[in-house]
């Protein structure tokens, strides 16, 4: 058995909490975890992060991503 930290603990059940709370929510919780990953490691090791991370989703968080995604790419 592991021992996790706090955030590791309670990481989904913030998500579900913010996925249901207010677009100002939604947004803080991406810009946080985005920014930190992207201030945090350098562009090859964020690409390295973002397959492992990414290769543990949900196939509904990868819908829901790629739904967020085409809505940054409109102008």
């Amino acid at each position: 058995m592991s021992i996790l930290s706090a955030s590791e603990q309670m990481a989904r059940p913030i998500g579900e909490e913010i996925g249901a709370s207010n677009d100002v929510a939604q947004a803080a919780l991406l810009n946080g975890f985005c920014e930190m990953l992207n201030r945090t490691c350098e562009a090859s090791r964020r690409d390295m992060q973002i397959a492992f991370f990414t290769s543990k989703l949900s196939p509904t968080t990868r819908s829901v991503l790629v739904t967020i995604a085409a809505f940054c790419e409109e102008p």
